[in-house]
């Protein structure tokens, strides 16, 4: 769980499962993204703050040749009596989204033979 300002910035977060190297309070929780994603991260944002709206979505965040990505599926919305602050849920379903595309590749070597 996250809490963000108007800049994405965590100003608190909470979670067992934080990955090692994850966010820190002070961080922007945007920069994680790549720069499309970070586009669509910022038109969330500005919902949840200009229109009150709970938005939900699925991301993915890192990677690189060493480290394996994240899948991530959150659902954030305004912070309760605040204005200025946003709540964000995010669920690890890496290994779901992992478990998907086995199956899609065996559904399609299943086709193929």
């Amino acid at each position: 769980m996250l809490i963000l300002d108007r800049a994405g910035t965590v100003r608190a977060l909470h979670g067992a499962e934080l990955p090692r190297g994850g966010l820190v309070v002070g961080d922007n929780a945007i920069a994680i993204f790549n720069s499309e994603d970070q586009a669509l991260m910022k038109a969330l944002l500005e919902r949840v703050f200009e229109e009150g709206a709970r938005v939900q979505y699925e991301t993915h965040t890192g990677g690189s040749a060493t480290r394996p990505g994240r899948w991530w599926s959150c659902r954030a919305g305004p912070l309760p009596g605040e204005g200025e602050f946003a709540v964000v849920v995010a669920t690890d379903v890496t290994d779901r989204r992992v478990a998907e595309q086995a199956l899609k590749e065996s559904e399609a070597r299943f086709l193929q033979a």
